[in-house]
This record gives structure tokens, sequence and C-alpha cells, in this order.
């Protein structure tokens, strides 16, 4: 990646300082992995016990997709990892809710 001009650097250094931006990326970080964790409940096994049991499809899928770097995962994948991406620059630009 190219190196930024000087006044780029200054302007999002001094963007990163802001303690409300660093709250509201905060913010879709808790967001975010409350949407995974729904998600993976919903995949998983409840068990009577109260623990849950992750299906072996879903561990092998995940497991391939954890080992796999980016730029040799499926489009799709992609896309979902460039939606995660796209609620955190909304955050830079607009950011809270």
């Amino acid at each position: 990646m190219k190196e930024q001009p000087w006044h780029v650097r200054i302007a999002v250094n001094q963007l990163l300082d802001d303690f409300s931006v660093r709250e509201a990326l905060a913010e879709q970080a808790h967001d975010s992995w409350s949407g995974w964790m729904i998600y993976l409940f919903q995949e998983s096994i409840q068990n009577p016990d109260g623990t849950v049991t992750i299906p072996l499809k879903m561990v092998t899928r995940w497991t391939r997709q954890m080992q796999t770097p980016y730029g040799e995962l499926s489009e799709k994948e992609k896309d979902s990892d460039r939606k995660e991406a796209d609620e955190y620059i909304r955050v830079l630009r607009n950011g809270r809710k």
C-alpha cells in the first residue's frame, strides 16, 4: 500500500485519537460480535444442561475459513467480510448509529 501524504496521516491520527470515534468503533465491534454469537447459537445444538454443541459441518467450514488467507477466500466469503468492513467505514464517516 502506498504511503499517505503527511497531512492525511495527521488527520487520520487526530481522528483515531478522538475518544468518541474509539467508542463508536467499540460499539460496532460489540454489535458485530453479538450478531456473530446469535448466528453461532442458531446454528448450534442447545443441550439440556445449557451447553452448546457446534455441528461438525460448521466446525469444518469455519476451521477452513479461519485457516484461509483473505485473498484466497471465495468471492461470497470476501463479500461477507466486505460487508463487515463497510460497517466500520460507516461508523468512521457518520459516528454512532
